[in-house]
């Protein structure tokens, strides 16, 4: 009987790192260094998330705004983000001979999202790291199962919008991990998910051990 070649792929900001918990305290002090209201870059960040505007220094453009601001936010979701606990689960996952990846959007540029990806040494610990561009999930995760001869995939995300993509291509599965940055609305992170939705890293492994348990 032929094994099944099982993958798991994890999204990197929200997933397997919190890079937003700082955001309100450091856009608050931008925006008073810019003498702007201290709320206005947050309400900002919050709607450039949902329409997946990830470059920021575009976005920042369009209200006359200084591109620095991009450079002083990447840096420091460089040095300030922290695990969520589910980069522990990659050892166990490894353990039990599954494949792994993380499957992410770019930030300005690729190149930009891969290095804040290796900065933290997270790409060590799985097999391939995919950047895509906006609105590049789907044929991202449909390359993926293609290239790698995966049977099923199983991806993990913190935005609903991305399981339901990720639901809609053939062999992938998709969890919700159910994180919400501190924006003022969370408008990315509102509204229907598809797959089952957990809020810990231990519901999270059961939940990938279930579906990989259903061959």
């Amino acid at each position: 009987m032929r094994v099944l070649k099982l993958g798991v792929a994890f999204d990197f900001d929200g997933v397997l790192y919190d890079t937003y918990w700082f955001m309100p305290s450091l856009l608050a002090e931008l925006a008073t260094a810019l003498r702007l209201p201290p709320e206005i870059l947050q309400h900002l960040e919050d709607i450039a998330e949902y329409l997946g505007a990830w470059d920021r220094r575009r976005a920042y453009s369009v209200f006359n705004l200084p591109p620095l601001i991009h450079d002083v936010i990447w840096v420091s979701r460089v040095a300030l983000g922290r695990p969520t606990g589910v980069v522990d689960l990659l050892w166990k996952l490894r353990g039990l001979g599954v494949k792994l990846y993380i499957v992410c959007g770019a930030d300005a540029t690729r190149d930009e999202k891969m290095r804040r990806v290796e900065a933290y040494g997270v790409n060590m610990l799985v097999d391939r790291v995919v950047v895509y561009e906006p609105g590049g999930l789907r044929d991202a995760l449909k390359n993926l199962v293609e290239d790698e001869h995966l049977d099923k995939l199983i991806y993990v995300d913190d935005k609903p919008g991305n399981t339901c993509i990720a639901s809609s291509v053939e062999r992938v599965e998709s969890i919700r991990f159910a994180y919400r940055p501190p924006y003022p609305r969370g408008y990315a992170w509102s509204g229907y998910s598809c797959g089952e939705r957990v809020a810990t890293p231990e519901e999270l492994l059961q939940a990938i051990l279930d579906l990989i348990a259903r061959r």
